[in-house]
């Protein structure tokens, strides 16, 4: 019997993380992909910061 999926999981970030996230992107010389690492999420996901 197939196993029934649910909607898929997705990750809630609280409003500190957020701003800890854009305040790092905001700077110039900071690449997205060091963003992600320093915050420990995933590079893709750190591309939608900028």
């Amino acid at each position: 019997m197939a196993r029934i999926k649910g909607p898929k999981k997705t990750n809630r970030y609280p409003d500190e993380f957020k701003i800890k996230a854009v305040q790092l992107a905001d700077h110039v010389d900071i690449l997205a992909k060091d963003v992600a690492e320093d915050l420990g999420i995933h590079p893709i996901t750190g591309d939608g910061l900028k």
